[in-house]
């Protein structure tokens, strides 16, 4: 895994990289030569400058130097340095004895860092340093998110360095959800805590939430047997009611899918009028209770039932039907308002999230037994349930893993979209649209992990939970920093959590490379780094470099054997690339040990402006 993110953090910046100086910043620096005028050439790293420097120093020493001024010729203020016979020397002790810091062996070590790595220091800088240095597990890791902050530019708060350490201490995303998730369970009277245990069961149990799916599809398209079986299971669940009627589960569905905001009177209480209506036989209250009805309809923007409920209102005027009317034709109608907001996925869809999110039951409860219907079916109300409940769970079933057997590119490409918007790695990117936009409909959802995670840090909540929830945030905002534009540079970094087959497996993913005319990523001249931990294969490195769609392949794996196991495949791998017109020039296998240290160096693009990362 080391590897992995080790290429995950490189700076993508050019070969020479400018110091930027700022007054008060203290830097290493040897004096080459001298000018008149009291001007210097002063070497800092590999960079050269001319600067003003007002007392004589010794040509070809280092001195510990600091910037007194920005505009325009450099003047450099030379500190104290400790002096062994006639050389001077730019020493950590030295540098610590000038700004007053204790001279320790922990102190001394960071200036050294940052003495070798020619990164400017200012005494505000190196305070905070040793300070979060003190409260970090480890030194060196501590050091390389300081680094990168320095040499990104990136502001030089605790925030961002927590965010940064988040990112380079390794540890996976779906832990943290999953701990976050557990540590929910017992605060599902909070809004903001059910909203958020949804979006995490969102990430980490989609075969879960593509059941509840099916279920709602069942209940809403499917015939009556088959409809009424689902919503008996939607009720053992925790969705719906133990004790509701189906058309009181529909009103109050479709009021929480559009919050009631949008009609003048509840659908519910409309439905109950209509139904009442109906069942007494008053005709000319149940034609009016109707026309309120289609009213109700139109104003939640289901005017696509309005037809239905008028050809329903002439039919019983012209007693072309039976009064009093089925109760099933008039839930048909509300079903059929319901069915557009059913996505294929289902995971992403407004109706599922309302459903589940405003459960009577508590999101984690729905989620439970749920996991319960997928692996032990006979646990959810065993006696009550029918022999068409059973027909349809396995039929079900069987569809899903048909699914997952065969699921294809566009299916993946939806699923990482999903769990990108989810995670709300574009967050701010989104809001600022929001905020510019001027059009009421593009309304901005605060329904992504990290906003909801910035809501349920302003609860009143046990310190543990925040400390988790804090965790989750800096891991999102550490990658949200690694994804940046650096001139004509596009750089994308990300950690997704993707559950296949009932195993959750953490997907990290970087692009960077020149953007096209329109803005894009130019996939024609490209470099993928695939790191998959596969079940039989193991640790599996598949390093894509592409040229003019013209296609190397290299496969880095322990076992001496994978290349005759892949041998059958590679017609087909070809065969499949020129249908996405690419050419497959040549494929190698690399045992691990072999390449795993060249690798590194491989993995980079020597030249800044051209080529696309993507690492799995």
């Amino acid at each position: 895994m080391k590897i992995l993110t080790d290429q995950l953090i490189k700076v993508e910046k050019p070969e020479q990289t400018p110091v930027a100086l700022r007054s008060g910043q203290i830097l290493s620096g040897t004096i080459k030569r001298y000018f008149p005028n009291e001007t210097a050439e002063v070497q800092i790293g590999k960079q050269s400058f001319i600067a003003r420097i007002s007392i004589p120093l010794s040509v070809g020493e280092s001195y510990w130097l600091q910037v007194q001024k920005e505009d325009g010729l450099v003047q450099l203020k030379v500190l104290e340095t400790i002096v062994h016979g006639k050389q001077a020397i730019a020493s950590a002790e030295s540098l610590l004895h000038q700004l007053n810091i204790p001279v320790t062996k922990e102190n001394i070590s960071l200036v050294q860092f940052f003495l070798k790595e020619q990164l400017p220091l200012s005494k505000e800088v190196l305070e905070r340093s040793l300070e979060w240095v003190k409260s970090s597990p480890s030194i060196e890791t501590s050091q390389k998110a300081m680094q990168m902050m320095i040499e990104r530019n990136w502001p030089f708060k605790a925030e961002v360095f927590q965010a940064v350490l988040s990112i380079i201490s390794e540890g996976p995303i779906t832990p943290q959800l999953n701990k976050l998730q557990l540590e929910l369970k017992n605060y599902q009277g909070l809004q903001s805590a059910r909203e958020l245990s949804y979006r995490l069961q969102q990430l980490t149990e989609a075969d879960s939430l593509q059941l509840i799916n099916k279920l709602v599809q069942a209940w809403v398209k499917n015939s009556s047997p088959q409809s009424l079986a689902a919503f008996s299971m939607l009720k053992n669940i925790g969705i719906h009611s133990g004790t509701g009627n189906e058309g009181e589960a529909l009103a109050k569905t479709l009021e929480k899918l559009f919050n009631g905001e949008r009609t003048s009177l509840p659908i519910s209480k409309v439905l109950s009028e209509v139904l009442t209506n109906n069942q007494t036989g008053n005709k000319p209250a149940f034609i009016l209770s109707l026309a309120k009805l289609d009213t109700v309809l139109r104003q939640m923007g289901l005017s696509h039932q309005h037809l239905d409920v008028q050809h329903l209102i002439n039919e019983v005027r012209t007693k072309e039907n039976q009064f009093p009317v089925s109760e099933q034709r008039i839930i048909a109608i509300l079903k059929d308002a319901l069915s557009p907001y059913i996505t294929k996925q289902g995971n992403d869809s407004n109706l599922i999230s309302s459903m589940i999110i405003n459960s009577e039951r508590s999101p984690a409860f729905v989620m439970e037994q749920v996991k319960n219907l997928m692996d032990h079916p006979a646990l959810i109300h065993p006696k009550m349930q029918s022999n068409q409940e059973r027909l349809l769970l396995s039929s079900l079933r069987g569809e899903m893993s048909l699914e997952l057997q065969s699921i294809e590119t566009p299916q993946i490409k939806d699923l990482l979209k999903m769990a990108i918007k989810t995670l709300g790695l574009s967050h701010e990117q989104h809001l600022i649209q929001y905020l510019q936009s001027d059009d009421n409909q593009d309304a901005f959802k605060q329904d992504m992990l990290k906003p909801l995670l910035l809501r349920l840090l302003a609860e009143e909540l046990p310190i543990g939970i925040k400390d988790t929830a804090k965790e989750l945030l800096n891991k999102l905002t550490g990658f949200q920093l690694l994804s940046q534009e650096v001139g004509p540079i596009q750089q994308y970094a990300y950690q997704i959590p993707l559950p296949f087959l009932k195993k959750s497996t953490d997907l990290s993913i970087q692009w960077s490379g020149k953007k096209t005319s329109n803005g894009e990523i130019d996939p024609d001249h490209c470099r993928i780094l695939f790191y998959l931990n596969l079940q039989s294969l193991d640790e599996t490195i598949v390093d894509l470099l592409i040229q003019k769609r013209v296609m190397n392949i290299t496969v880095i794996n322990k076992h001496d054997w994978i290349d005759r196991a892949a041998r059958p495949f590679i017609d087909q791998l070809k065969h499949n690339l020129e249908a996405q017109d690419y050419m497959v020039s040549s494929i190698r296998f690399i045992k691990e040990q072999k390449v795993i240290k060249p690798a590194r160096s491989t993995l980079n693009i020597t030249k800044p402006f051209n080529g696309v990362d993507i690492r799995v």
